[in-house]
């Protein structure tokens, strides 16, 4: 019924109006805000549905502020399917996967995203997370144990 440019302008001025409140925290240096999307995932999207308004939608996010620190968590598209399944609350293809990393990877942002290998168990992940978060905020404490593991959670 929609196409792919519909459902692209949609998803963004949804994520717009919730984006726009960080204008005023993100003005304060104090301050610290994490989220796990952001614009990168919409145009993400719009590469991997073939819209064609990309540019359109870059200049509607442009009075958002540019993140000081964007990660990465890359994890192989089999790895990736095998964690979605077991959460067991939606399925994907590794097709599709593999072509929503691809249009990640083609993003000219890209570059200066610090991609954290996300293939490890939760432990190993958590760390990885931690070290790149403490290092952006320049953080000389050191950081929190992350409580015990059980070998059947390792995995996820």
């Amino acid at each position: 019924m929609l196409g792919p440019d519909v459902i692209r302008l949609v998803s963004a001025c949804s994520k717009l109006a919730t984006l726009a409140t960080l204008r005023e925290v993100a003005a304060d240096p104090e301050s610290v805000t994490l989220m796990d999307r952001y614009t990168y995932c919409q145009y993400a999207a719009v590469r991997l549905q073939q819209a064609t308004n990309e540019d359109f939608l870059r200049r509607l996010n442009r009075a958002l502020p540019t993140p000081d620190l964007t990660v990465f968590l890359d994890v192989d598209p089999a790895g990736a399917q095998r964690r979605i399944e077991r959460r067991g609350i939606d399925r994907e293809s590794i097709d599709f996967l593999a072509s929503y990393r691809r249009a990640y990877l083609s993003l000219p942002e890209f570059d200066s995203f610090v991609v954290v290998d996300g293939n490890g168990g939760r432990e190993a992940v958590q760390r990885a997370l931690r070290e790149v978060v403490a290092s952006a905020l320049d953080l000389r404490v050191s950081l929190p144990r992350t409580p015990s593991v059980s070998a059947a959670d390792a995995g996820r």
